[in-house]
């Protein structure tokens, strides 16, 4: 043998040269080393075979032709696969070959045949296998045979048994003849939507299409029952659930102005019972498109959410309450009839309530912030325009920063006291505080330039009738009066200048013959002048007397209660 190698040995025979391999070759200790020679001589130098012709052409009978029967006979117990695995340990299986042993299929080997196939030569995904796994790739792979005999030629039946529940025979792509009956078909969607997907309502309508169903092998069973309807097929299994126009697709021709309108009000009233003012802040193009309304609103309104709306609800909204209006929609004129309209038809303000209630915030809250900075920049001027004069700016809730001036401050209190409210002085100073600036919205004024003293205020305003000296301290000769009311002495002081006091053109006087009088007055009233004395020439005699401000708190308290002044002192004669 060492002349000559087992190959050429072997090359011989195939050429005729020989008849047989030396009678000594397959006994000896090293035969599986020789047959391992031969046998990769045959595949690699004769036959010239990759992985794949191995798989398709190793047998017996190819054993045969080519001269190596008694070896395999005598080596390999007449077995090919075991004559192929010496040679390449592991890297073939015996399902690979053209042919299995006889006998060679059993439950066992048929399902690890299966799991070595999906797991590790073709490592699928769930989803991958999903889509392959027929009769005919079991063919393929050489595993039909096993199906056959051992699983009643179903391969749901074997794939379930190798993998127990984890699969639906529906999943699968291919599934066997007259598999699918109504019933089955609801049941597959059922499962589908709730248990594998787990969708929610909402997950569901975005997804839920022919496509999904084709993706989900459930497209044969729609067509078959339901006409190729998504929606038929839905709705068979959740009734009234849905409406159509919900799915993301809806068949050609669908729609229609009536049926769009429908929608429509079913979408607000039932599905999501939006309130006026809901409908309003939603209503837009983009909500359009979130509930599938997007195709008929193109095709019937001319993209107008609003011309929609007002065929459903005619003369309901108007244009501008909506959230969102269509580009140069507004004019300064549609900005004052909308302004119009919300101060007198919807809201329908009095004007004491308009100038609570009007400002930026109000105006935004109606949807008519855009028409204010786009042409007046300003509430008043806005408003003005709309009502010219009707109203001062001071008297709205705000007024825009820097307006008051000193000057402005002084016309407002003017104008409040002289034309809108028309007071006396008497009038004035009964109402006149800082609350009474606050309900006029004239006290912001006030507090910068007057130091929160709205009577230093009157009396730069009105110099002459109110004098300084008394403005200065009014609030606490106010506060004075309200306590001296509720004293013994008020009521003694109301006796004494009922008969004794009159006015001249300046001041209220206090007059009496007797100078303690006058002196107890004088100490009781805050505010008094000073006790003084002349000689009534008339009358022959001394008078005394003492003087207060007309604008007195205890002079305009004692006209309250029905004092009237004299023009000329009333002396009591004494006996």
């Amino acid at each position: 043998m060492n002349a000559i190698s087992i190959e050429d040995i072997y090359q011989e025979i195939l050429d005729g040269k020989r008849t047989n391999f030396p009678y000594y070759v397959w006994s000896e200790g090293d035969k599986n080393l020789f047959a391992r020679r031969v046998t990769k001589y045959l595949i690699e130098s004769v036959l010239k075979w990759n992985a794949d012709d191995i798989k398709k052409g190793w047998d017996g009978k190819l054993i045969k032709k080519y001269k190596l029967g008694g070896m395999i006979a005598i080596v390999y117990n007449s077995s090919p696969y075991a004559m192929l695995n010496d040679l390449y340990p592991g890297q073939f299986k015996e399902w690979e070959l053209k042919f299995t042993p006889t006998n060679f299929w059993t439950k066992e080997s048929a399902l690890e045949a299966l799991r070595w196939t999906i797991e590790e030569k073709e490592q699928l995904s769930t989803e991958q296998l999903r889509n392959v796994y027929s009769q005919k790739w079991l063919v393929k792979h050489k595993l039909s045979s096993p199906c056959y005999l051992l699983f009643r030629s179903s391969p749901f039946n074997m794939l379930n048994e190798l993998y127990p529940g984890r699969f639906k025979e529906w999943e699968m792509k291919f599934t066997p003849s007259n598999f699918w009956t109504r019933e089955t078909a609801l049941e597959a969607l059922r499962w589908t939507i709730e248990e594998k997907e787990q969708l929610s309502t909402e997950q569901l309508l975005q997804v839920y299409s022919e496509k999904w169903l084709k993706k989900h092998h459930l497209n044969t069973p729609c067509c078959k029952y339901w006409g190729c309807s998504p929606f038929a097929m839905l709705n068979t299994l959740y009734p009234e659930k849905y409406k159509e126009w919900e799915l993301k697709n809806v068949p050609s021709n669908f729609w229609t102005k009536e049926k769009a309108i429908e929608a429509l009000r079913w979408t607000i009233e039932e599905k999501e019972k939006l309130s006026s003012e809901q409908i309003k802040k939603v209503y837009n193009i983009a909500w359009m498109k979130k509930k599938r309304l997007i195709t008929p609103l193109m095709q019937y309104w001319n993209l107008s959410p609003y011309a929609m709306i007002n065929e459903l609800y005619p003369n309901r909204f108007k244009e501008w309450e909506f959230s969102v209006v269509p580009r140069n929609f507004w004019t300064k004129k549609t900005g004052l009839q909308a302004l119009k309209w919300t101060i007198e038809e919807k809201e329908q303000l009095t004007e004491q309530e308009l100038l609570q209630v009007y400002n930026i915030q109000w105006l935004s809250k109606n949807r008519l912030l855009t028409p204010l900075q786009k042409f007046w920049g300003n509430p008043y001027t806005m408003l003005n325009d709309l009502y010219p004069n009707r109203f001062k700016e001071w008297e709205l809730q705000k007024v825009s920063p820097g307006f008051w001036t000193k000057e402005r401050g002084l016309e407002a209190l003017r104008w409040t006291i002289e034309e809108k409210e028309q007071l006396s002085d008497e009038q004035l100073l009964r109402v006149y505080d800082i609350e009474w600036m606050k309900k006029h919205r004239i006290s912001m004024p006030v507090y910068e330039y007057w130091s929160n003293n709205p009577f230093l205020m009157l009396h730069e305003l009105y110099p002459e009738r109110f004098p300084r000296e008394i403005m200065k301290t009014y609030n606490s000769l106010k506060n004075w009066l309200n306590s001296f009311i509720k004293t013994r002495e008020f009521t003694e002081a109301l006796e004494l200048v009922w008969n004794y006091g009159f006015e001249t053109k300046e001041s209220f006087v206090f007059a009496h013959e007797k100078s303690e009088e006058v002196i107890q007055f004088v100490y009781w009233i805050k505010g008094a002048g000073y006790a003084q004395s002349h000689f009534n020439e008339k009358e022959n005699k001394t008078e005394w007397y003492c003087t207060l401000s007309k604008c007195h708190p205890f002079v305009l308290k004692i006209k309250e209660l029905g004092w009237k002044a004299s023009k000329k002192p009333l002396i009591v004669k004494y006996s």
